[in-house]
């Protein structure tokens, strides 16, 4: 009854990974910049966007590791990650006052607010049409897909 994606040699994950020049060219087109200013922003916007996903890769923590540290380790891993955050805002801060220069407010609010520019995809209480619907997951009627209460 449903369509299936063809089944090639490998998965589509490669598609999904991290493309900053792909980002780019979406956020000129998005943002409507004409030639001149899009040869002066993609390799801003590119730049900020590797920056970014390199401090947020050393503040990483995956579950395995998570699960084994010590209460020591995890106190330290806190710590960090919250210096961590400080630089995503600081570079973050430094790229704004960058962009500022050529692009208008409603421009800027486009970069700094895209949907999973912090780095993971967060649910619309909207219900956003990528969210799982119905019984287990959160619906719009409320949760498990009853009448919701809140």
């Amino acid at each position: 009854a449903f369509a299936q994606a063809p089944q090639g040699d490998g998965d589509n994950r490669s598609s999904r990974r991290f493309n900053p020049e792909r980002m780019a060219k979406q956020m000129v087109n998005e943002l409507k910049l004409d030639d001149e200013t899009s040869a002066w922003f993609k390799p801003i916007y590119i730049e900020m966007l590797d920056t970014l996903m390199d401090i947020r890769k050393e503040g990483h923590l995956d579950r395995e590791r998570r699960d084994n540290l010590t209460d020591e380790e995890a106190a330290a891993w806190v710590e960090a990650s919250f210096a961590n955050d400080m630089r995503l805002v600081v570079v973050k801060r430094s790229y704004y006052d960058r962009l500022k220069t050529r692009l208008t407010p409603k421009q800027l609010l486009a970069v700094f607010s895209q949907r999973g520019f912090e780095g993971r995809q967060r649910p619309s209480w909207q219900g956003d049409s990528n969210q799982q619907r119905g019984p287990g997951g959160w619906h719009r009627g409320g949760f498990y897909g009853g009448p919701g209460r809140f």
